[in-house]
């Protein structure tokens, strides 16, 4: 069962398999927050640029959790695949648990993903839907060591403006239920441009 309250894990090193650190430069399956939970999580990162000053802090564009992520898919195929897969899937709930902070070289904000039965099962379908047309998919993202999470900023922090943070995030609430209402497939992970996003069926 997910915690009864929103909470803010602090680690200093990457637990195992524990991919928080948004992969850049490479392909990647998700979906995208829509109004007006995008808005709040952008909105979360900014208040905290804002507060502390933190120019390093970089916010992610359109937030969104990622299913799988792979150097390449079959670009003739792909696209297709996501569609067919996108109408057979209902839109469904996700929960954030709280906030996580991973404080190393890049500090990582990220909101913690209850592991829900829905989401398990679209995170399934995903892989049955990608591996066959995944060119070296990233070993985080398989069945056995997913850790699903929702990236919401990156950059360079010292210890003290990781600390002020994590305090900070303790007094704001962070539980939410988002509803999942899109597939979208990211050709590129360093970039917004060429987002395809494929709609559930309704």
């Amino acid at each position: 069962m997910a915690p009864p309250s929103s909470f803010v894990r602090l680690h200093a090193r990457p637990e195992p398999h524990d991919d928080v650190a948004y992969p850049v430069g490479v392909q990647a399956i998700a979906s995208v927050l829509d109004d007006p939970w995008r808005d709040r999580a952008e909105t979360l990162w900014g208040e905290l640029k804002a507060l502390f000053r933190l120019p390093a802090l970089a916010g992610v564009t359109a937030p969104h959790i990622v299913y799988q992520s792979a150097a390449a898919y079959d670009p003739g195929r792909i696209g297709s695949a996501l569609a067919a897969l996108a109408a057979g899937l209902r839109p469904f709930e996700i929960e954030t648990e709280g906030v996580g902070i991973f404080a190393g070289e890049r500090t990582v904000l990220y909101l913690a993903v209850h592991r829900g039965p829905a989401l398990m099962s679209a995170h399934r379908r995903v892989l049955t839907t990608a591996m066959p047309l995944a060119t070296e998919p990233r070993e985080a993202y398989a069945a056995r060591t997913w850790i699903p999470h929702i990236t919401l900023a990156a950059g360079r922090l010292d210890a003290g403006d990781v600390e002020r943070v994590a305090e900070y995030l303790r007094s704001r609430e962070a539980r939410w239920r988002i509803p999942v209402t899109n597939i979208t497939f990211i050709p590129d992970t360093s970039s917004i441009e060429g987002w395809q996003r494929f709609e559930l069926a309704h």
